[in-house]
């Protein structure tokens, strides 16, 4: 019951401080917070680490790259409670990757690095409850490079040999980036980056996961998170991207998925997109489509989508 007390402490001992003057304090928060003891404790220490690093934002650029190292072998840890901290965490870390019109956003780690290393190792779950052919089919859309540099060959995902244990940790390693993108997401008061999206097709795949239900919860708030952000103007292609990748998956759960959160996210950006002809195109061509889905379940919720749309004045004569 004490954790927020200790957190609380190291947050106003470096709150309005130099870190170089109280960098003993920020070495000893540092010392191996997670040294596999009980996952309180070890959360409990780790709680304290963000409490000091959030009042120094980015004075510390050279301790997130030492933190985010050691995490990073960690990210899959078998124990809730640590990995939804360690999600937190990661949100203070990637906070100054702020969305640029610069080559480079920060000096400290850079999202795109980050999840151009996860995605590799989240390729076995899309063999995880009948979707080995639910991988999304290649496109040609004009995605930017940041996207497109994530995005893994579609032949390597059937290649992954999935074992019990080497699903376990992709599952925990997932269920650490949801929470870390949805803490993004709902703490940021920019757009999404681009990045997050890469994660969109497992996501919605992983919705409908039954055989786990904390990942069913964690997948479904990210949505819900991701579907209500606003996205800059130069990012939505992306987006839209992503969402049609789930559109072509052979899973019919996921595409149900993906045209709830297309309903959601083109209601909470309709301005932006509208402005845009090739976007109003795309998101009409998607939808039309999905209505002669071979599932009945899919054409219902095509239509009442499409209702949607044409309520609001979205879809045209044109």
């Amino acid at each position: 019951e004490t954790v927020h007390d200790w957190s609380v402490m190291s947050a106003t001992a470096s709150e309005n401080r130099d870190p170089n003057r109280h960098h003993w304090l920020l070495e000893f928060l540092m010392e191996d917070p997670l040294r596999e003891e009980a996952s309180f404790i070890d959360c409990g220490r780790l709680c304290a680490l963000q409490g000091a690093i959030n009042q120094q934002e980015w004075r510390v650029v050279e301790l997130f790259h030492r933190l985010l190292d050691y995490l990073t072998p960690k990210l899959s840890h078998p124990y809730q409670l640590l990995r939804e901290r360690i999600g937190s965490v990661l949100t203070n870390i990637f906070a100054l990757d702020l969305p640029t019109s610069g080559p480079r956003r920060t000096r400290g780690p850079l999202i795109s690095q980050f999840v151009a290393d996860i995605m590799p190792q989240l390729l076995c779950l899309y063999s995880l409850s009948d979707v080995t052919s639910s991988q999304p089919q290649p496109t040609t859309s004009n995605a930017e490079a940041t996207v497109n540099q994530m995005e893994v060959d579609i032949l390597s995902k059937s290649d992954v040999d999935l074992n019990e244990d080497g699903r376990s940790t992709a599952i925990c390693l997932l269920k650490t980036m949801v929470k870390w993108v949805t803490n993004s997401v709902v703490r940021a008061d920019y757009s999404a980056v681009p990045e997050f999206f890469g994660f969109l097709p497992l996501v919605c795949l992983m919705e409908n996961y039954e055989a786990d239900d904390e990942l069913n919860k964690i997948c479904t708030a990210m949505l819900a998170a991701m579907a209500q952000c606003l996205i800059l103007p130069e990012f939505l292609p992306t987006a839209l991207t992503a969402i049609n990748e789930v559109a072509e998956m052979s899973s019919w759960s996921a595409r149900a998925t993906c045209l709830d959160f297309l309903q959601v996210f083109v209601f909470h950006n309709l301005p932006t997109i509208s402005t845009q002809e090739s976007l109003v195109s795309q998101v009409n061509s998607l939808v039309l489509m999905l209505l002669t889905d071979e599932r009945v379940e899919v054409r219902e919720k095509a239509c009442q989508v499409l209702s949607g749309l044409i309520h609001c004045g979205f879809v045209t004569d044109k």
